[in-house]
């Protein structure tokens, strides 16, 4: 499923009492791809940059390097046509945009939008047998959770607009959004605080909502900076970037998702 940064042979030492075998290291390789909203303001720019600073010069921990793979202003076709090349590439896809119910503009707060119930299946398990295990998307309500009047239409994430069962979920682990409308630019930054949580280990949807939760308790508690929301894969809920369970087969053995949320 990934590529090694490198295998080297196993070296034989043979001596009258013994025979030892030494084997380097194996690194496997983990890339995160970052997509920002074309022609808006700086503060979409600057949140993409305070996540992937804590990735730049590679974090290594047990037998995985995470480091920057990609990072571009956003267009449909990345996580359309061409999402082989781009989103389902990755491991890890953070997006920053403006969005609603099931969807985000990749410019301005306007146009060129990607209706997700529209998009193709992301993970090993899909057609095209992609590789994305984790998606978050900075963006304004497009994963509403049961207190809210869109949470109704929420199988779009699971269906397609054409019928096929699982939608985007086919092989992804998890997707992390807002439930509300979200706040960018925050200070303290929490796509700061949730890199800086993510390199350390921590799972990666419980650091998603820790970091907007330490954003809000720096402005006195409230919806500020917005309420998060999640589904994970059961069984995968405390997946971090260096320690994660098989990637779910939903199409095959029916495997379940469970929403979580702020508020």
């Amino acid at each position: 499923m990934k590529k090694l940064t490198k295998i080297m042979l196993a070296m034989l030492t043979i001596s009258p009492f013994f025979i030892q075998t030494v084997f380097a290291d194996v690194i496997y390789e983990r890339e995160i791809g970052c997509y920002v909203v074309r022609e808006d303001d700086d503060h979409f720019v600057s949140d993409a940059n305070a996540f992937l600073k804590h990735f730049w010069s590679g974090v290594t921990r047990n037998d995985k390097r995470w480091s920057v793979g990609q990072y571009y202003w956003n267009y449909p076709r990345l996580f359309m046509e061409d999402h082989q090349s781009f989103v389902d590439k990755m491991d890890l896809a953070l997006v920053r945009a403006h969005g609603a119910n099931y969807l985000i503009s990749t410019l301005k707060n306007c146009c060129d939008v990607i209706h997700f119930k529209d998009c193709p299946g992301y993970g090993d398990y899909a057609a095209s047998n992609g590789d994305l295990e984790f998606l978050i998307i900075g963006a304004c309500s497009p994963l509403p959770a049961p207190p809210d009047a869109g949470y109704a239409d929420v199988p779009n994430w699971f269906k397609t607009s054409n019928g096929d069962a699982t939608g985007i979920f086919q092989g992804l682990h998890q997707l992390m959004s807002f439930r509300t409308g979200a706040s960018g630019g925050a200070s303290p930054n929490y796509y700061d605080e949730f890199g800086e949580r993510l390199a350390q280990g921590n799972a990666v949807m419980f650091s998603w909502f820790d970091a907007l939760n330490v954003t809000r308790n720096h402005h006195g508690g409230g919806e500020y900076p917005g309420y998060g929301s999640a589904i994970s894969a059961d069984g995968l809920t405390g997946d971090t970037l260096f320690v994660y369970g098989a990637d779910p087969d939903s199409i095959h053995n029916g495997q379940g998702y469970t929403i979580f949320w702020q508020e």
